[in-house]
């Protein structure tokens, strides 16, 4: 699997441009009536939104002490850039926004306060993050008048991928499996969308889901074959995935001339994938999938073109909504000879994520 470049410049997009006075101050500064500035409201149980880059979502009005936080993923590491906005009535008014990381851990902070004004004002900030999930908690404290006020943010990146286009049907599952490290790009910055997968390649993203300790710190160099297949190289970025998958359940091999062999570079068909996904559901999740319900498998024209020996997976990876067959002409095939694409494997590694079939 190839490395991930990081970004180094900066798409920007300006909510709004606010003239506010005083300026914004640091929460350790004093009020204009000689009080001291108020502090940091107590943790608020957030009310959460997704926040897609470059859209700006806005708050209802948001009552004194209350909490809010928006939900953004991050395919790549770089610069991004925050714009926020906000209504202030008049009186005390008291904002803390906080972005923290899927560890809970802050990784950057802006502590506003503003006297006696009323106006539509802005800020903008830019920080350095890793690929991955946040939260941007926004805290809202007014003063003795108790008054209301709204916020929105809006945060900017370059495009993570130049071939993966917004709107396309893969965008947000490329983006999602990005940000948690399961599929990463080529050093040419693109991600290759309609790529072959291998099996090899299948396997390590598994791996990467359900071991990713192991996997952030793997030392391809040092990994020795245990699988007892001839085909398995060691010392190579998949070498613990197959050692894993095999040792689990996941892959129990193909036979070519007799032999069992892990076919570590063949592009993986779609019925092959099933199989593995429906694998790890029964080995590690503890799913049934024998005797599957077969309804949408035999709804589909070509349900006799499935072999005998992926049937039961491809059925309940149909049931379970992990796949839903290929769309040709408004009409689904199941396909299970055709060849599972880079993007397909990133839909079908969210779906199953998304549907419970995965869980760690």
């Amino acid at each position: 699997m190839a490395n991930r470049p990081l970004m180094a410049s900066v798409l920007s997009i300006v909510l709004a441009v606010g003239i506010c006075l005083p300026t914004p101050a640091l929460a350790s500064e004093k009020l204009q009536d000689g009080g001291d500035a108020l502090v940091s409201a107590p943790a608020q149980k957030y009310e959460t939104v997704d926040l897609p880059t470059g859209v700006a979502k806005e708050t209802t009005y948001l009552k004194n002490n209350s909490g809010y936080a928006y939900r953004i993923v991050l395919a790549k590491a770089g610069k991004v850039r925050f714009d926020y906005t906000w209504t202030l009535p008049c009186g005390h008014n008291y904002f803390s926004v906080s972005i923290v990381n899927s560890e809970g851990e802050e990784v950057a902070a802006d502590n506003v306060y503003f006297s006696y004004i009323q106006k539509d004002c802005a800020l903008s900030r830019t920080v350095d993050l890793e690929a991955g999930e946040y939260r941007v908690e926004v805290t809202y404290r007014a003063g003795h008048q108790g008054k209301e006020g709204s916020f929105a943010a809006c945060y900017s990146t370059e495009a993570p991928y130049p071939d993966v286009p917004e709107g396309s049907w893969y965008h947000d599952a490329v983006l999602e499996v990005s940000a948690m490290g399961l599929m990463t790009g080529y050093d040419d910055g693109t991600f290759g969308p309609s790529d072959s997968l291998t099996r090899a390649q299948a396997a390590t993203i598994l791996w990467r889901y359900f071991q990713p300790t192991a996997s952030k710190n793997y030392n391809a160099q040092a990994a020795k074959n245990r699988t007892k297949m001839d085909d398995v190289e060691s010392g190579t970025f998949y070498t613990e995935a197959a050692n894993w998958a095999v040792e689990n359940g996941v892959i129990h091999g193909v036979e070519k001339n007799g032999v069992l062999c892990f076919d570590p570079d063949a592009s993986i068909p779609r019925e092959q994938l099933c199989v593995m996904i429906a694998n790890t559901a029964h080995e590690l999740c503890g799913h049934s999938v024998e005797g599957a319900d077969r309804a949408k498998l035999e709804s589909m024209p070509d349900a006799q073109s499935v072999p005998d020996w992926a049937a039961d997976s491809i059925a309940w990876c149909l049931s379970e909504g992990v796949v839903n067959g290929v769309n040709e002409s408004g009409t689904r095939y199941v396909e299970p000879a055709a060849t599972v694409d880079r993007a397909t494997m990133a839909q079908i590694m969210v779906n199953a994520i998304a549907v419970g079939v995965f869980s760690l």
